[in-house]
């Protein structure tokens, strides 16, 4: 393999670890208003981006659809488990995203 290759590579893993971790903070941006401390908003943000990233690295046979709907359903989740309240809203907020 060649250096140019190896720089591709390397270059191409990081922007999309970027990327990730940028849309998580987004996304823990996004759904801060919802909740009612900021701890539970990072919370949700640390999740999507851990099942994101655990997605990319270990690569099954699913497509992005699938890969992104476990992020936010994973997300969805620990938004339910952190603040029960108006659960219609968070569903509606996971529905939109």
């Amino acid at each position: 393999m060649s250096l140019v290759e190896k720089c591709w590579m390397i270059t191409s893993n990081v922007s999309v670890i970027a990327v990730l971790i940028i849309t998580g903070i987004c996304f823990g941006i996004f759904v801060r208003p919802y909740m009612k401390k900021k701890k539970e908003a990072i919370a949700v943000s640390t999740v999507y981006i851990t099942v994101m990233l655990v997605l990319y690295i270990v690569p099954p046979q699913i497509d992005n659809f699938s890969a992104y709907l476990m992020g936010i359903m994973a997300a969805f989740i620990v938004m339910y488990a952190e603040d029960r309240r108006n659960i219609y809203q968070k569903i509606f907020l996971a529905v939109k995203m």
